[in-house]
């Protein structure tokens, strides 16, 4: 996620007369999770964050059996990107 939202974070700060502002970079961050979402949400079940994943646990969304390997994926994703 770091070329989208935090290239558009890296600009907005070195060139501020963009007019790139705070909400442009929380844009391009919520833009470059959606493609995710869509790119390979087939395959993650469109959750990314081991958060997420406990949170639709908690309300029944996912089975007990899917919750460690998910979480662990999703770790051993953070720690490779």
């Amino acid at each position: 996620m770091l070329g989208g939202g935090g290239g558009n974070a890296l600009l907005a700060a070195v060139y501020p007369k963009l007019g790139i502002d705070f909400a442009g970079v929380a844009l391009a961050f919520g833009l470059t999770v959606l493609t995710m979402a869509y790119a390979v949400g087939h395959i993650s079940g469109r959750h990314f964050n081991p958060a997420v994943t406990v949170g639709l646990f908690a309300s029944g969304h996912v089975p007990a059996k899917d919750v460690i390997p998910y979480v662990v994926v999703q770790v051993i994703g953070a720690v490779g990107a």
